[in-house]
C-alpha cells in the first residue's frame, strides 16, 4: 500500500537527470566525438544512480512515517485477529458485503414466494371463515437492510462416501437480521403491514471435497441446524383475535417453508464439479440414531384449579425438538410427578458434532392453547450420545432461563452409528450380518425419464411417491413424496419423440452404444433404452431432473423394499357442469429391493440403477444404497 503511495517518484525523477545524459550523447552522436559518447554513457549510468538517491533522499523520510503508522495498524489488526481466532470467532466482513450485494436478488425472490406460495398456504391455514381473505401485495421487499453475520468459525471435518473420505470446510455463522421491510398483506378488506420482523440463528456452510484444483473444492451444501428465531408485529388496524390467527398461521407457514428446505436434514446443495453426485453434495448419509427415552418429570408448577380455585395439578405432556424434526408423548393426566413409560424417539442424526436438541414440558388445556411449565437448554447430540443409559437428571427452566422452580426431567440416550460395515475390535474378524439387523435405505431418484405427457395437455405436475412397508417408529415417514415439478406444457418439434427415434437411429446405425449416444444427445440413457425396447405410446416425452432422496430406517434387511409411484396432477375438465377439480393420477409404479439390488457390490452402493416403470414407458434413475445400524460405538479419539 505504501509503494502506492509513491510509485510515481520512483517512475518520474529518475528521468530528469537520465534526459542529461542522454542529451550528451545525442550531441556526441552529432559532432561524432568519441570522448563525448564515453561521457554520455558514463553520464547515463552516474546521473541515473544519482536519481535514485535524490529520489530516496525526497521520500524517504516521510515514506518512513507512513509505514510506521501502517504497521502499527497492521499489528493492531493482527493481534485482533489472534485473539479472535484463539476463541474460535471471527467477524465475517466479506460475507457481510457478498450479502448486501446480494440482497436486491433475494428480496424479489422471496417477494415472489410470499405472493405464490406463503400466500395461499397462510390462506388454508386460516379458519374456514377468514379463508380468502387474504392477499400478499406484489410490491414486497425486504428493505435496504441485509442479514448481518456476526460471528464465523471454520473447521475441517471429513464425510466418508461409497467412492472417497470427503474433506470439507464447514463454516458456522451467526446471523442477525432486523429488518425495515416492505411486506404489506390486504386482510378481511383492511391492508395490514408487517413490521419489526426478527430472524436470527446459526447457519453452517460446508464446501465439500476439497481439491488440489480450481476451485478447490466438489461443491457446497447450506443448511440450518434447528429452526432459527422468527417473530414480527403488525401494523394497521384490525379485530385482535383475526389478528392473532393470522400471525400464528403466517409463522406456522413459513417455519414450515424453512423447515422444509433448509433444516436438517434438509439442506441446499449445489454441484460445482460435474464429476461430483448431487447426494453426496446435497444429502450426506446420517452419522447415526439417537434413541432418547424421556422417563418422568418432578416438581412440575400446577396449573389447574381444584374446586376452592387452588392450583394443585396439571396435565403434562413432552415436546422434543431436533433439527426439522418435532416428536410428542401422550398427556398424563392430574399430576405434578408424570410417568412416562418411558416417552421413546429415535432421531436419525446428521451431525452429531453440531446438531442439538431440547425438550419443552406443557400442560394441555381443552379450552386454549397448552401453557408452559418448562424447558431444558440445548443439549449437544454429542453429550448425550455419551450419556449412554444412565439417568440424566435435568433441571427445567422457566421462560426467563431460570432453573429452580420448574422441576427436573430424567432422560437417557443411546448412540448407534450408522455404517457399510459393523465395528470389529482389532484382530478379530469381521462379524456378520444378522437377518434381524436394522438398516438405513437410501434411494436417490436422479430423474424420471419418458414420461408420457398426454395431447390433451391436462397434466400440469408430476412427482413420485415413495413408500416402505415397514419402518422404525418415529426415524422417518413410510410414505414420502418428491418435489411436484411443472410440465413443459405443449411439446415442441424438438421434444417429439418420433425426431428423437431419427436421431436414435441413425446413431444406431453407426454402431454406437446407448452411453456413446447419451454423450452427444443428452436425453438420458433411459430414454434410449425406451426408444430401443419399443416402449414409447405416446406422441410426447419429457424428463424430470428430481434430484430428490428418499431415506428410510427399516427393522431388517427383508424391510429394504421400496416402491416408486409416478404421479400426475390433472386438470379439471373444463367442460364439467360443476365446479372443475384437480385430481392426482398414478401413472405406473415399481418396486426395487435395495438390499437384493446392492447384495455383492462394494460399499453396498448401486451408483445409477435404471428401474423401468411398469405400464408405461417411463424410467426411474436411481442411486440405491444400504448401511447398517451398529450397537457398538467407540468414540473417534478411543479408535
Amino acid at each position: 500500500q505504501a509503494g502506492g503511495k509513491y510509485r510515481w517518484r520512483a517512475m518520474v525523477l529518475p528521468l530528469i537527470p537520465a534526459a542529461v545524459a542522454g542529451m550528451a550523447m545525442i550531441v556526441s552522436y552529432l559532432q561524432v566525438h568519441p570522448w563525448l559518447m564515453s561521457f554520455g554513457l558514463g553520464g547515463l549510468v552516474a546521473t541515473f544512480v544519482l536519481g535514485l538517491v535524490f529520489w530516496l533522499v525526497t521520500s524517504l523520510s516521510k515514506f518512513h512515517s507512513d509505514m510506521a503508522r501502517d504497521v502499527k495498524g497492521l499489528r493492531y489488526d493482527i493481534s485482533g485477529l489472534q485473539a479472535a481466532v484463539a476463541h474460535g470467532n471471527h467477524v465475517p466482513t466479506f460475507l457481510n458485503e457478498s450479502f448486501s450485494y446480494l440482497w436486491p436478488h433475494i428480496s424479489n425472490y422471496v417477494s415472489d414466494m410470499l405472493v405464490k406460495t406463503v400466500g395461499p398456504a397462510v390462506a388454508n391455514a386460516l379458519p374456514k371463515s377468514l379463508q380468502g381473505s387474504i392477499h400478499f401485495d406484489d410490491k414486497c421487499s425486504l428493505g435496504e437492510r441485509s442479514i448481518e453475520f456476526q460471528v464465523l468459525k471454520a473447521t475441517k471435518t471429513k464425510q466418508d462416501t461409497s467412492e472417497r473420505t470427503f474433506e470439507n470446510l464447514t463454516l458456522l455463522a451467526d446471523f442477525a437480521w432486523n429488518g425495515h421491510c416492505k411486506i404489506d398483506l390486504k386482510f378481511c378488506g383492511a391492508w395490514v403491514g408487517i413490521a419489526n420482523i426478527l430472524f436470527r440463528g446459526r447457519m453452517i456452510i460446508e464446501l465439500v471435497g476439497l481439491t488440489d484444483a480450481p476451485p478447490m473444492f466438489s461443491g457446497i451444501r447450506v443448511y440450518f441446524i434447528n429452526m432459527p428465531e422468527l417473530s414480527f408485529g403488525f401494523t394497521g388496524v384490525t379485530s385482535a383475535m383475526n389478528i392473532s390467527s393470522l400471525k400464528s398461521a403466517i409463522l406456522n407457514v413459513i417455519r414450515q417453508q424453512i423447515n422444509t428446505r433448509l433444516v436438517v436434514p434438509n439442506r441446499i446443495g449445489i454441484v460445482v464439479d460435474e464429476k461430483a453426485d448431487i447426494f453426496s453434495i446435497k444429502n450426506p448419509r446420517p452419522e447415526g440414531l439417537l434413541q432418547v427415552r424421556v422417563h418422568n418429570a418432578r416438581g412440575l408448577p400446577a396449573c389447574d384449579r381444584n374446586l376452592l380455585g387452588q392450583l394443585t395439578s396439571s396435565d403434562p405432556f413432552v415436546k422434543l425438538y431436533c433439527g426439522a424434526n418435532e416428536y410428542r408423548s401422550k398427556t398424563i393426566y392430574k399430576t405434578l410427578n408424570p410417568d412416562f413409560e418411558p416417552f421413546v424417539v429415535t432421531l436419525v442424526v446428521s451431525s452429531l458434532e453440531h446438531q442439538r436438541l431440547w425438550i419443552e414440558m406443557f400442560d394441555e388445556d381443552k379450552l386454549g392453547d397448552p401453557d408452559f411449565l418448562g424447558k431444558t437448554h440445548r443439549l449437544k447430540v454429542m453429550d448425550l450420545a455419551r450419556y449412554g443409559k444412565d439417568k440424566k437428571f435435568l433441571d427445567l427452566e422457566d421462560e426467563n432461563g431460570q432453573t429452580g422452580s420448574n422441576g427436573t426431567i430424567c432422560v437417557t440416550a443411546e448412540w448407534r452409528p450408522i455404517c457399510m460395515r459393523l465395528w470389529t475390535p482389532p484382530g478379530e474378524a469381521p462379524r456378520a450380518i444378522e437377518p434381524d439387523r436394522m438398516c438405513y435405505v437410501f434411494v436417490g431418484l436422479y430423474r424420471a425419464v419418458a414420461v408420457p405427457h398426454g395431447v390433451d395437455g391436462r397434466q400440469t405436475n408430476c412427482w413420485v411417491s415413495a413408500s416402505c412397508p415397514e419402518v422404525v417408529q418415529e426415524s422417518r415417514p413410510a410414505l414420502q413424496d418428491s418435489d411436484k415439478l411443472a410440465f413443459a406444457g405443449s411439446c415442441s418439434e424438438g421434444d417429439s419423440v418420433a425426431k428423437l427415434r431419427k436421431k436414435y437411429e441413425l446413431l444406431k446405425g453407426r454402431g454406437m452404444s446407448i452411453k456413446e449416444m447419451n454423450d452427444i444427445l443428452e436425453c438420458g440413457e433411459a430414454a434410449l433404452a425406451a426408444l430401443e425396447t419399443d416402449q414409447t405410446h405416446t406422441s410426447h416425452l419429457e424428463t424430470f431432473d428430481f434430484n430428490f432422496a428418499f431415506e428410510f430406517l427399516v427393522p431388517n434387511v427383508n424391510s429394504a423394499k421400496v416402491t416408486l409411484k409416478l404421479m400426475n396432477t390433472l386438470k379439471g375438465d373444463p367442460h364439467e357442469s360443476r365446479k372443475p377439480h384437480d385430481t392426482e393420477v398414478q401413472v405406473g409404479q415399481v418396486t426395487v429391493d435395495v438390499a437384493q439390488a446392492v447384495e455383492g457390490i462394494e460399499h453396498l452402493t448401486y451408483p445409477r440403477k435404471i428401474l423401468k416403470v411398469e405400464d408405461t414407458g417411463a424410467q426411474f434413475e436411481v442411486r440405491l444404497q444400504l448401511r447398517y445400524v451398529d450397537d457398538q460405538w467407540v468414540p473417534k479419539e478411543e479408535k
